[in-house]
């Protein structure tokens, strides 16, 4: 039987804080509580962030002996059950990643999660809620007057509205991206030689059973697409020190599932979508593109079908549909000062070689090959019934622009790809007599 591959399922996904006068001691869990693995931090440094992680996986019964020597040896007075050394803290699912202002560091939990979708047999949870401990110590810490301001301001995300994870399915990726990976010949899946890191072992061999025919199931991990990844400069600072199973990646926006029958047959339908962190912001204070061809306000949107009664991505049956909506690339802007339900249109920056948009569609060939599709949803007419002067103009002039941009990009790409633009009219209906609706 030859060699398969199968998602690595992270083996922390419980996670307990214990804390001592000079450490912080993370333990973390698989699903089954049968592995641990133990982070420890140092609580005794104001400013830097000190992690151990000795990267060995802890049987239970190893990890309550380890508990038990911690709190015989920080208790006050040998002996003394009531002054124990060792507390436990907060119980945890996951690690956001950890962050420092004007003091020290402090430290990003997951407290609580909900189950919102499951594809192959891979859990998808959103974040119901979080907890953000300081880590060092009160008799070393260096208070700075600014500091609480800092904080409330990180506060401000709410990390309980719209944020997802799973342990063990990338969400960062679409679902064909992480189905090829998983039928790449084996040869490629041990080499780094691809674009994309892999993480490659025998799961049977790591765990000291032996195959035979030389056979086995090889769990692989691929790098998560950045892009979409919204804890991803939380977690820099621990990720080259840590075992990869605590590196737990967020994305931002929607997930959802449903579960219908279709002539008596299940069916799952999934939506899932992806707010990019590349020049994110609200509506009017984020327009156009930035010099690296992100564009503003981007969301890549995924529907998933597939076959409820086989859950596996080997065997089922599965079909996805991506879409991408984002901001015009171009360097362009609109005045928020004045009281205008639709402020004017302001081309803030020439761009006569496309270059922002050529960088723009660099990204989507890499990501989703040839050919793109693209849509305009610029309203090419006017329907209010007083018209602003120089305002046709001015959409007119867009119009022109982007499709400029768009042929000066199937220029640049003559050899490599192609783009099909179309100009996508919206209307709108009232609740009018007859005759009087638009389109």
């Amino acid at each position: 039987m030859p060699a398969a591959a199968a998602p690595i399922i992270s083996s922390v996904q419980k996670l307990v804080l214990y804390e001592t006068r000079a450490r912080y001691f993370l333990v973390g869990s698989n699903h089954a509580e049968t592995k641990y693995r133990v982070l420890k931090i140092d609580r005794t440094e104001p400013k830097d962030l000190v992690i151990i992680d000795d990267r060995h996986v802890y049987t239970q019964q190893e990890v309550r002996e380890l508990l038990g020597r911690l709190d015989l040896g920080n208790r006050t007075k040998m002996g003394q059950k009531g002054s124990s050394g060792l507390f436990r803290a907060v119980s945890a699912f996951g690690v956001v990643g950890f962050v420092r202002f004007l003091e020290g560091y402090y430290i990003v939990l997951i407290t609580k999660r909900r189950k919102m979708a499951d594809i192959g047999g891979h859990a998808i949870y959103k974040i119901e809620d979080t907890n953000m401990i300081y880590i060092p110590n009160d008799s070393v810490r260096i208070t700075h007057p600014d500091e609480a301001r800092y904080l409330r301001i990180f506060q401000n995300v709410d990390l309980s509205s719209n944020f997802y994870f799973s342990y063990s399915y990338d969400l960062s990726h679409s679902l064909q991206y992480n189905l090829t990976v998983l039928r790449m010949p084996l040869e490629m899946l041990k080499s780094e030689t691809t674009q994309t890191r892999q993480e490659s072992f025998d799961i049977f061999e790591d765990e000291g059973l032996i195959t035979q025919g030389g056979s086995g199931v090889f769990g692989i991990c691929s790098e998560p697409y950045m892009k979409y990844v919204w804890n991803g400069e939380l977690l820099d600072i621990i990720k080259n020190t840590v075992h990869r199973d605590w590196l737990l990646y967020i994305i931002h926006g929607f997930c959802g599932q449903s579960k219908l029958l279709i002539y008596g047959r299940p069916v799952y339908v999934t939506l899932i979508a992806r707010r990019s962190s590349k020049f994110a912001g609200t509506r009017f204070l984020k327009r156009g593109a930035n010099c690296e061809g992100d564009v503003a306000n981007e969301v890549e949107t995924e529907q998933i079908l597939c076959d409820a009664s086989v859950m596996s991505f080997t065997a089922g049956s599965y079909s996805s549909y991506v879409q991408v909506r984002g901001s015009v690339p171009l360097y362009w802007s609109q005045d928020i000062s004045t009281m205008m339900p639709k402020p004017p249109i302001t081309l803030d920056q020439a761009d006569p070689f496309a270059h922002v948009a050529a960088l723009h569609f660099d990204q989507m060939l890499q990501r989703f090959g040839s050919p793109i599709i693209i849509l305009n949803l610029v309203k090419l007419e006017q329907v209010e019934s007083v018209k602003e002067p120089g305002k046709e103009q001015t959409e007119k002039y867009e119009e022109n622009q982007v499709r400029g941009k768009v042929t000066c990009s199937e220029q640049r790409f003559e050899g490599g790809g192609s783009f099909t633009a179309f100009m996508y009219v919206r209307g709108w209906i009232d609740q009018r007599p007859p005759g009087n609706a638009k389109g």
